[in-house]
C-alpha cells in the first residue's frame, strides 16, 4: 500500500468512526431525554392528585378518521391524561423541558387544540414540570368577521345612496 492508499483508508476509517460515535450519542441523548419524560409523567400524576384531580384514564386514545382526495385515512390521537375533578374532566398534557411547556411553542399548541377539538373535554391543562405548576389552556376562537363587516359596510352605503338619489330625484 502507498501513501495515498492510506491516506484514504484512514479517512474512511474516521468517517465510519464519527458516524459511529454521532449515532451513540444521539442514541444517549434520546434515552436520557425519554428517561427524564417518563420521570416527569409520574411526577406530574402526583402533582395531579395533589391538586385534587382524580385520574381516569393514561394515555386515552381516540381515533380519527380524514379523507384525502376522497381516500380515508384512519389514525389515532393520544391524550397523555384524562382526569377528573369537580365532575368535569379535563385532558392532561405534560411536558418537561424549557420551550414545549408554553403555549406559544407551535407543538404544543398544535398538541393542545387537537385534544380540544377531538377529545371535547371540559378544559385542558398544561402539566408545566420544568415549574410543578399545572396551567388551565382555554382557547378563544374567535370569528373572524372582517369580511362581513366591510360587506355590510358597502351595502349599508349603497342603498343610503339609493335611498338618498331617490329623494333628490322626487321620491314622495
Amino acid at each position: 500500500m502507498n501513501q495515498t492508499d492510506l491516506f484514504i483508508l484512514g479517512m474512511l476509517v474516521g468517517i465510519f468512526l464519527f458516524w459511529q460515535g454521532y449515532r451513540w450519542w444521539r442514541s444517549f441523548r434520546l434515552q436520557k431525554k425519554v428517561k427524564r419524560a417518563k420521570q416527569g409523567e409520574k411526577q406530574a400524576l402526583d402533582l395531579l392528585e395533589s391538586e385534587g384531580y382524580e385520574i381516569v384514564e393514561l394515555q386515552k386514545r381516540a381515533p380519527i378518521c380524514a379523507k384525502v382526495d376522497g381516500i380515508a385515512c384512519k389514525t389515532y390521537i393520544a391524550a397523555d391524561v384524562l382526569v377528573r375533578k369537580d365532575g368535569h374532566v379535563y385532558v392532561a398534557e405534560i411536558k418537561t423541558g424549557s420551550e414545549a411547556t408554553k403555549v406559544s411553542h407551535a407543538p404544543t399548541r398544535r398538541q393542545l387544540l387537537e385534544y380540544f377539538f377531538i377529545f371535547k373535554p371540559y378544559g385542558i391543562l398544561l402539566v408545566n414540570m420544568e415549574q410543578k405548576k399545572i396551567c388551565k389552556v382555554e382557547f378563544s376562537l374567535a370569528k373572524n368577521d372582517q369580511g362581513i363587516k366591510s360587506g355590510m359596510r358597502i351595502l349599508l352605503w349603497f342603498l343610503t345612496g339609493v335611498i338618498f338619489g331617490w329623494l333628490l330625484k322626487g321620491g314622495f
